[in-house]
């Protein structure tokens, strides 16, 4: 009787051990499909898309809250008077300085459009032949519109359009000051925070201390190197 229920208790015990192998297999078997069906969708256990993820960094393109988003620009560059320029021509090649700011207003993908806002600008330039001119510019607040596109990582171009009114001293003695409203084109690339670019500015000055009633050319144009903060 004692070897029978000895038999009994011992395939029960062998029975259990079997069915708990067979369950563990089971269990392991689809954690290892479940876990094989989430690698291949790109998800790990969290829930989070790797492929994704991946993807986004391998693309390339830094988006538009980096290269072509918003922030402070700083400008200095050479700045080359045309031939009429305040009615005299003969200045020589100068130098021009400008500080501003781009703010992003739309973004398309790899495209961004805005508003370029230049704070305050200046430039110098001197006419030295039979006598010595000076001549000194500023500008303060010209608003505008430019768009940006990426093109590769940590690359982008711009187009932009300013206007503003610009004043202009010649320091000789007993010189004259000129003033109006000027427009300005340019375009530029940025690498980084590295900005390189050109602009050509266009409009007419009035004499503000005689009563010529002419109006005098402004016309020059400037290449720059500057960064984007």
């Amino acid at each position: 009787m004692k070897n029978k229920k000895l038999i009994l208790i011992t395939l029960l015990i062998a029975g259990i051990s079997a069915f708990a192998g067979t369950t563990s297999a089971v269990s392991n078997g689809e954690f290892l499909k479940e876990a094989t069906a989430k690698k291949k969708t790109g998800k790990n256990i969290l829930g989070v898309n790797a492929s994704s993820l991946l993807s986004r960094s391998n693309s390339g393109l830094p988006g538009l809250s980096g290269i072509t988003g918003g922030g402070v620009f700083i400008n200095a560059g050479l700045f080359f008077p045309s031939s009429s320029y305040l009615g005299i021509g003969g200045f020589s090649m100068g130098y021009d300085v400008e500080w501003g700011h781009y703010f992003k207003l739309v973004k398309v993908s790899q495209f961004s459009i805005g508003i370029r806002a230049t704070w305050i600008s200046a430039s110098y330039t001197k006419f030295d032949n039979f006598i010595t001119l000076n001549a000194v510019s500023a500008s303060l607040l010209r608003p505008g519109i430019q768009g940006m596109y990426a093109i590769k990582d940590h690359i982008a171009v711009n187009l932009f359009y300013q206007l503003g009114f610009d004043y202009t001293r010649i320091t000789e003695s007993g010189g004259n000051s000129f003033i109006g409203l000027t427009h300005e084109i340019g375009a530029g690339i940025q690498w980084r925070i590295l900005n390189l670019g050109f602009g050509y500015r266009f409009g007419s000055l009035k004499n503000t201390e005689s009563g010529d009633p002419a109006s005098y050319s402004i016309n020059n144009f400037r290449v720059y190197l500057g960064i984007k903060l």
